[in-house]
């Protein structure tokens, strides 16, 4: 069985840096998220008016 090595420990800088892209990383995702919820949301609405539009369509005639 292998030995564990211990991974160096990283610079103050780099650790830093790591954290920073790493919450980039999250805040990115998250709004894209968002962005597709949104759309979503847009898509349902705009079906549901084009069924209401059927509908009345269909009561009138």
């Amino acid at each position: 069985m292998p030995s564990l090595l211990e991974r160096p420990k990283l610079s103050n800088a780099m650790a830093r840096a790591l954290h920073r892209h790493i919450m980039m990383e999250r805040e990115r995702k998250r709004q894209e998220e968002e962005e597709v919820d949104k759309m979503m949301e847009q898509k349902m609405k705009e079906e549901q008016e084009r069924r209401k539009k059927r509908r009345w369509k269909r009561e009138c005639h």
